[in-house]
């Protein structure tokens, strides 16, 4: 694949943010102490450690990335400490798994780089604060990935579709405030364009579910 200029510092700019996601998965497990003290951090952990099970509550099944790992290490008998900093750190290590996707695989250095600005922004103001919304901003973005990605593509219209729909309900599940930056940069042509060519190919979603 060749790059143009533009493209290819964009390339560069999105693996310093990917690097720049990575310290900030670093500094979660140095301060995990304090991160825990908050009310609903706590609370949840101790949930999934006592029923061993999801701690899902009001139906946001997208933290389910989060939840799985208090219950996960109560399973294998670890200590609470390790319990207490798997959860913690789930919420960087899904973001960094997520623009690193962006980056390597699905090539949106754009998204990836605005990902990074957004957790940035989003630490300055609640770092000590793991919360549902950091998680459906992953799931966002992950959404659009593929979106832009696939939606250009003209073959596995049923991993597109399915991918389309997944996503899509899994990072509004997470939180509502995840639906004001699609539906926002949803108007734009670029997107509309891409899911229009995703939802034109040749099955169509009607198609499939009738199959």
């Amino acid at each position: 694949m060749i790059l143009n200029q533009e493209q290819t510092n964009l390339r560069q700019y999105s693996k310093i943010a990917f690097a720049a996601l990575g310290g900030l998965l670093l500094l979660a497990l140095l301060f995990f102490r304090e991160r825990m003290l908050f009310a609903d951090s706590a609370f949840l952990t101790f949930q999934g450690i006592n029923t061993g099970g999801l701690a899902i509550n009001g139906g946001r099944y997208g933290m389910f990335i989060a939840d799985m790992m208090p219950a996960l290490c109560a399973r294998l008998h670890l200590p609470v400490s390790v319990c207490m900093m798997a959860y913690n750190a789930s919420f960087n290590s899904f973001s960094l798994l997520v623009c690193g996707l962006l980056v390597f695989r699905l090539r949106q250095y754009s998204l990836a780089i605005l990902m990074a600005l957004f957790y940035f922004l989003f630490t300055s103001a609640s770092f000590f604060l793991p919360a549902e919304a950091s998680v459906g901003i992953s799931w966002m973005f992950l959404f659009l990935g593929f979106t832009l990605y696939y939606g250009a593509k003209k073959s596995n219209a049923f991993f597109q579709v399915a991918a389309f729909f997944v996503f899509g309900f899994l990072a509004l599940s997470s939180h509502f405030i995840v639906t004001i930056p699609p539906c926002s940069y949803g108007s734009t042509s670029s997107l509309k364009k891409h899911i229009g060519r995703l939802l034109k190919t040749k099955r169509s979603c009607l198609v499939l579910a009738w199959r």
